[in-house]
């Protein structure tokens, strides 16, 4: 709970007092329904979060960073359709500009087009990102 308020002053002779409480929670469903019949529009119900499944295409043997969660970067040899899996995101980079385009990526199934963020590495090489979130 906070407390906000304004105590009196001679220029503003007044007081006042507010309470704020905030009570956090996870709704299990959410109902929309007419007011005026009362029929029911749709629901939504909770359930277990879903895990980030990412499919990449790649034009042919490659060496790619791979960043899974909270976990340290990896760098692998990807040679055919891989799919990593993760609870909240995967990162995805690659020091090739000329392959960047080349790759093909489906996030739970559905394809999807990065948006890369480029720039260099301590050591001058070309990099590009890109971040894959549910």
């Amino acid at each position: 709970m906070t407390s906000d308020g304004h105590s009196a002053t001679i220029s503003e002779p007044y007081e006042t007092d507010f309470n704020k409480a905030y009570i956090q929670f996870a709704p299990q469903q959410i109902w929309a329904y007419d007011n005026g019949t009362g029929a029911i529009l749709q629901k939504w119900v909770a359930g277990p979060p879903k895990p980030l499944n990412l499919a990449i295409e790649v034009p042919g043997p490659v060496f790619v960073y791979v960043t899974l969660d909270d976990q340290s970067e990896a760098y692998l040899l990807l040679t055919s359709s891989t799919i990593f899996r993760a609870d909240r995101q995967i990162a995805f980079r690659t020091t090739h500009r000329d392959e960047m385009n080349k790759f093909s990526f489906k996030v739970n199934g559905h394809p999807v087009k990065p948006e890369w963020h480029e720039g260099y590495v301590d050591d001058g090489r070309f990099s590009a990102s890109a971040v894959f979130r549910l």
